[in-house]
C-alpha cells in the first residue's frame, strides 16, 4: 500500500542562512569602519589629507551616528555601574559617619534624627539615580539628538572657516563648503570610541574629539595651526564670550547701581 509522502513545510525565512553576497557585504562594511577608526585614531592628518570633499556626506554622518552611538551605550553602561556601585557605598559611609558621632557621645536624639533625616534624603536620590541610569531612553534618542548637534556645530564651524580661511590661498580650497565641515567633525566622532575605558574615557573622548577636529580643519582647508585651533573651537569660544559679555554686562549694572547708590 502507498502512502503519501509527508508535504515538505517551507524554511522559515528567520532560519535561512544569509546569502554569501550579503555576508560579504555585511563583513565589507565592519572592515572598513575599523579601518576607518583605526585611521583616525593612530594616523588622523594622513587620513584628513586624503579626504575627498567631493565624496558627499553620506557615509561621514553614517560614521559618526555609528560611532556616537556606540560611545554613547558605553558611557551608559559605565555611569550605569558606577550609580550602583558608589550610591551604597556613600548611605554605608553615611550610616557609619553618624554611629561614630553617637559614640562620641552629645545629643544622642539629635544625631539619630540628623542621621535617619540623611539616610532618608539619600535613599530616593539613590532610586532616582538608578532609574535613570537602568533607563535605555538616552541611548535611544542619541542618533536623533547628535544630528542636531552636529548639524549645529557644524554650521558655526563653517561661519568660523568662512572667515578665517580665504579661498585659493597657500593651497587652500577654491570654496569653503559646510559639506567639508560637516566631514570633519563627523569624522572626528571617532573620539567616542575611547568611552571605552572607564573613567577616563568620557575626557578622552573630548579632549581627542577637539585634537581630531583641529588636525582636520588643518589638512582639508590647508591653513595653519593657529586658524585651525580658532575654527574648530569657535562653537566654545562664541559660548564662552557670550557667557562674559552676560557677566560683564551684569557687573556693569551692579557698578551702575552702586554708584547711583552712593551718589543718591
Amino acid at each position: 500500500m502507498e502512502t503519501n509522502p509527508a508535504p515538505i513545510q517551507p524554511e522559515s525565512p528567520s532560519m535561512r542562512p544569509l546569502p554569501a553576497s550579503a555576508l560579504s557585504t555585511v563583513w565589507g562594511w565592519i572592515r572598513d569602519y575599523l579601518h576607518t577608526s583605526r585611521q583616525l585614531l593612530t594616523s588622523p592628518s594622513a587620513f584628513f589629507r586624503g579626504l575627498d570633499p567631493e565624496a558627499g556626506v553620506i557615509r561621514p554622518m553614517l560614521y559618526a551616528l555609528i560611532t556616537h552611538w556606540i560611545g554613547t551605550a558605553i558611557q551608559f553602561v559605565w555611569i550605569s555601574w558606577a550609580g550602583l556601585q558608589i550610591l551604597p557605598w556613600l548611605k554605608d559611609q553615611f550610616g557609619k559617619l553618624f554611629s561614630a558621632a553617637s559614640d562620641i557621645g552629645g545629643d544622642l536624639d539629635q544625631i539619630d534624627s540628623l542621621g535617619r533625616h540623611a539616610q532618608q534624603t539619600l535613599i530616593p536620590f539613590q532610586e532616582k539615580f538608578s532609574g535613570w541610569a537602568l533607563g535605555v531612553a538616552p541611548v535611544l534618542i542619541d542618533p536623533f539628538t547628535y544630528v542636531l548637534s552636529l548639524l549645529f556645530l557644524t554650521s558655526i564651524v563653517w561661519m568660523g572657516a568662512r572667515l578665517l580661511v580665504t579661498p585659493t590661498k597657500n593651497g587652500a580650497p577654491d570654496e569653503i563648503r559646510f559639506e567639508s565641515a560637516l566631514q570633519i567633525l563627523c569624522y572626528a566622532s571617532a573620539a567616542s570610541l575611547l568611552n571605552f575605558l572607564p573613567l577616563i574615557g568620557t575626557g578622552l573622548d573630548a579632549f581627542f574629539g577637539a585634537i581630531l577636529a583641529i588636525i582636520g580643519v588643518r589638512e582639508v582647508w590647508k591653513t595653519s595651526t593657529f586658524k585651525a585651533i580658532v575654527i574648530a573651537l569657535f562653537p566654545k569660544i562664541l559660548f564662552v564670550g557670550a557667557i562674559l559679555s552676560v557677566f560683564g554686562a551684569g557687573l556693569l549694572l551692579l557698578a551702575k547701581w552702586v554708584l547711583s547708590a552712593f551718589a543718591g
